[in-house]
């Protein structure tokens, strides 16, 4: 009778879920429920249509770059069938009749209490349209990928790897429930499926994690994020400004320029005005953008159905509740207003129907599934006795398969390996590792119209690149027709000359040198302790920082030879034109025209950090390298509050090419303190030679710093037109090469375990290598030989009654051919030879097989021969001990005990010895006639020894 109710519940079930107005059919129930209140629903037209033509032109154009991505995508397997999915998914067991009969009875007394009410969510079809409970529908499987371990990554991954599906109609929970199973492998499903694919590998974590059935905003149930503003993006890892220095209240004010007050007045005004207007279009656009941000007004408002998952606090150190929306992985707090309202909500272990008042939201949620009062149990715990007459609870273990994906699959992170997200004024697009043949793995763009048609910015994300660049920032700016981009590249560390962030602009698609290029260092790790170098047309900047030295900056400023060289107001007696000399360094920079202009230091500077090593009159902070002169500035000491400097002229080099002594007219200098002597001629030219020294170096190092620039530069454009990526050794999929190098180091492996097992089975391979031939003839060989020689060079010398003599047969190889070439031996006594003495050979290894086998049988038995004297020898001692004391008095009764047991346990090893000397001795021989016989029909001693 029982299975009969059983079967007759399932088909109630099954006609419930087959007609539109899922209604459950009455059945007797054990359950009472407390009336709650209730949450009014009012069904009205609506839906949403679906641009069927875009959506196959988007998998098409994805299908198209997959095809040329360097990504491996694994085969997808056949489509499932009914007839091909396990046992558990195309029937139910008695088990699960059982639910389903629970259920029913939980279902009816629910209906009769709450008609207004939907009907409960707890008894759907899946896939093979067998009525499934949604408890057994979750599976609970921790993966074997880190990410998966925490609810970001777990969430990130099934909002990506899962292409959404809009439930339809959006007033009412879909008709089927498949298995997480089957939505991971199709890679596709609605926000139920979503969320149970999202709880079952939460719990599996370790998360007290639940199914959510509700209401939700439009925006949230079509996964519109259109009106939603995107995040900031990135921030650029260019270093911060430096902090501006406090001011020195010591300074000496600067004379104040004398102006109109009206000239002022009318600059102000419109200066105002000109404000006032910027913040009105600012406000305007502000209103605008706010407008934009206002949801559409949606006639199905508080009545579409969504699922989502809730994650409570406790397990894996939660310290709040908070949910989480599988369609974006997003998480949020329970009682977010784009969450209108609860049914149900379920895990593995059980169903809690919702008995709070969601009217006005969720805002006085609780969440506390032991509290019956707002929320009522569908199956009692193990610790809830069942009344008399009521049925116990069922099991609600899973049917689904465990979940398993694949590496391939994993690594694709979305279907077809990308994503696409539309934003407020931002397009996001997601790619798989490997799938852009330029290492993309983000795209993230921004613009300043709703419209996505005015780009703002372009971020992009790399990986795996092997000229380390990991993110490329372009900022789009158009001035009278003409579209200027700055772009701003990061590197990691390992990058080319150590860069680490490089900023240069493109103007209408061509690289414009004019407004130079900024490149940023990693410091530490180069030999010159460089951190930012900026380059434009007419000047050079360089930090440094760390150096022994103690330089600080370096900055050049250029002219081209062709224009005028200004006058320039030294300070000194005398004012002139700047001539450049012969020896000034010529630098090629190629101009945005594309023509190569020569340019030419006018003047250098480099400022040093202070030395504690040096006195503050002798310690250089900034000197400036000018054409005639030297331009010197020291630091300051603790006494002093102004800094001592001095101009030095650069003498003109003689007819002998020598500098001509320097003169004290020649030098100009301000002393801070009194007391030091003045400086004397020869000391003076001490100073010079150290400085032109010192400018010298700092030439080359312009000229090593534009070559090195130039050399960047062409480096970084032949990385961007010929990108690789670097492929992990252990990735086997993916590198050829090593797959190749794993299965030949497994083929010799396997190769060398079958020669060692032969040797190990060889039982003439100790033999064989007793006897070592040498690689070349040596001088002692050759003596020998030739003593044979002597002896005789004819066959029948070397031959005694038809027998070759042993002398020639236990020759080496190289002796042997050494002497055959310098005999008189024909043909036949060759052949006759080399076969003796294979025989002599085959022989010597059989007579010394037998001799090994001989002694060893001959060891073990002089070691059994031991063992038995030995032991013959413990007995007869103690014989005499016994016959010695037996009479005494002293001897007790424990003692002859241990004496009778001593006597019979060495007669027994005794006779074991006896028995064991015995068979060894019969075997000895069957032993050594077996290995002759062996010896004799061995392959490679056979046609020797017959």
């Amino acid at each position: 009778m029982e299975g009969e109710e059983s079967k007759a519940s399932l088909a109630t079930a099954s006609e419930m879920y087959n007609s539109s107005a899922h209604t459950l059919s009455p059945q007797t129930s054990s359950h009472t429920l407390k009336v709650p209140s209730k949450i009014d629903v009012t069904i009205t037209d609506g839906g949403s249509d679906e641009n069927k033509e875009e959506e196959e032109e988007e998998i098409a154009r994805r299908k198209a770059i997959a095809s040329t991505s360097q990504l491996q995508f694994a085969e997808r397997k056949p489509r499932k069938t009914r007839e091909t999915f396990p046992p558990s998914y195309r029937q139910n067991s008695a088990r699960e009749l059982d639910i389903v009969t629970f259920v029913n009875e939980f279902s009816k007394q629910f209906r009769l209490l709450y008609n207004n009410r939907k009907p409960l969510f707890i008894l759907v079809p899946n896939e093979c349209n067998a009525i499934k409970c949604v408890c057994a529908t979750v599976r609970s499987t921790m993966l074997p990928y880190e990410s998966l371990n925490t609810h970001e990554g777990a969430a990130k991954f099934v909002s990506s790897y899962i292409s959404y599906q809009i439930l339809d109609p959006p007033v009412n929970p879909p008709s089927r429930l498949v298995s997480p199973a089957t939505t991971l492998w199709n890679q596709k499903g609605n926000c139920f499926d979503m969320s149970v694919l999202l709880c079952s590998i939460l719990e599996g974590a370790g998360y007290d994690a639940y199914c959510v059935y509700g209401y939700a905003t439009r925006e949230v149930c079509l996964a519109d994020r259109t009106k939603i503003p995107a995040d900031s993006g990135p921030v650029s890892s260019k270093p911060a400004a430096p902090e501006p220095k406090k001011e020195n209240k010591y300074k000496l004010k600067k004379m104040s320029k004398l102006s109109s007050d009206y000239e002022q007045r009318m600059k102000e005004r419109e200066l105002k005005k000109e404000a006032e207007a910027k913040l009105k279009a600012q406000q305007e656009a502000e209103e605008i953008k706010k407008a934009q941000q206002l949801p559409v007004t949606d006639s199905l408002s508080g009545l579409r159905v969504h699922c989502w998952v809730l994650v409570r606090e406790g397990k894996r150190g939660v310290p709040e509740t908070f949910f989480i929306e599988p369609t974006t992985g997003e998480t949020c707090s329970p009682y977010h207003k784009n969450y209108k309202g609860i049914e149900a909500v379920w895990n593995s272990k059980n169903y809690w129907v919702n008995m709070q008042d969601c009217t006005h939201g969720l805002g006085d949620m609780q969440y506390m599934m032991g509290n019956s009062a707002g929320w009522e149990f569908v199956f009692p715990g193990d610790s809830v006795e069942p009344k008399e007459g009521h049925r116990k609870c069922p099991d609600l273990s899973s049917w689904v398969e465990e979940l398993e994906i694949d590496m391939a699959d994993y690594e694709t992170g979305c279907p077809n390996g990308m994503r696409t997200l539309i934003e407020l004024g931002c397009k996001t697009e997601i790619f798989a590792d490997y799938l852009l043949a330029d290492g993309m793995t983000k795209k993230v763009s921004r613009y300043s119209d709703v419209e996505l048609t005015k780009v703002e910015s372009v971020v992009a994300s790399y990986t795996h690149r092997k000229d380390r660049l990991h993110t490329r920032r372009s900022t789009y700016q158009e001035n009278a027709g003409v579209v200027t981009e700055q772009i701003d590249e990061e590197f990691y560390k390992g990058a080319v000359s150590h860069l680490r962030h490089h900023t240069f602009f493109e103007c209408n698609g061509q690289i414009d040198s004019s407004k130079g290029d900024k490149m940023y260092f990693f410091h530490d790790a180069r030999v010159d302790g460089l951190e930012k170098r900026i380059k434009s047309t007419g000047s050079l900047k360089e930090s440094f920082r760390d150096r022994e030295d103690k330089l600080v900056s370096r900055s050049v400023e250029y002219s081209t030879s062709e224009e005028d060289v200004q006058p320039v107001n030294t300070g000194r007696r005398r004012s002139q034109a700047l001539v450049i000399p012969k020896v000034q360094i010529s630098i090629d920079v190629e101009s945005s025209s594309k023509q190569k202009e020569e340019t030419v230091i006018v003047e250098m500077t480099e400022v040093y950090d202070r030395n504690p090593s040096k006195p503050a009159h002798e310690d250089i902070k900034e000197i400036t390298y000018l054409d005639d002169a030297l331009y010197v500035t020291y630091h300051t000491d603790d006494k002093h509050i102004t800094t001592a400097n001095e101009v030095l002229e650069k003498p003109q080099l003689t007819e002998k090419q020598e500098f001509p002594p320097i003169s004290q007219d020649e030098v100009e200098r301000f002393v801070v303190n009194s007391d030091l002597p003045p400086t004397r001629n020869f000391e003076n030219a001490k100073i010079l030679e150290n400085l032109l020294a010192m400018e010298k170096k700092c030439r080359k190092a312009v000229g090593d710093g534009e070559q090195e620039t130039k050399d960047i530069l062409s480096r970084l454009e032949q990385d961007n037109d010929n990108v690789k990526l670097e492929l992990s050794f252990y990735d086997t999929t993916r590198n050829a090469e090593s797959k190749a190098r794993r299965e030949r180091l497994e083929e010799e492996a396997k190769e060398e375990a079958i020669r060692l097992e032969e040797m190990s089975q060889d039982y003439l391979a100790p033999f064989l290598l007793q006897r070592v031939e040498p690689h070349m003839m040596t001088d002692e060989m050759i003596a020998k030989v030739d003593i044979m020689l002597e002896k005789g060079a004819v066959a029948d010398i070397w031959k005694h009654d038809g027998a070759w003599s042993p002398e020639i047969l236990d020759l080496y190889q190289l002796e042997l051919e050494y002497f055959l070439t310098r005999s008189m031996f024909d043909d036949e006594d060759v052949n006759q030879l080399k076969f003796a003495r294979k025989q002599f050979e085959a022989q010597g290894i059989k007579k010394r097989c037998l001799e090994d086998l001989q002694k060893r049988l001959e060891q073990q038995a002089r070691l059994i021969q031991e063992w038995y004297d030995k032991e013959s020898l413990s007995l007869h001692k103690k014989r005499k001990w016994y016959e010695e004391n037996k009479d005494n008095d002293t001897l007790k009764e424990s003692d002859v005990q241990e004496y009778t047991k001593f006597c019979e346990e060495a007669l027994f090893r005794l006779k074991i010895l006896e028995d064991r000397l015995a068979r060894h001795k019969e075997e000895a021989s069957r032993r050594y006639v077996k290995l002759d016989h062996t010896l004799r029909n061995d392959k490679r001693l056979a046609q020797y020894l017959s």
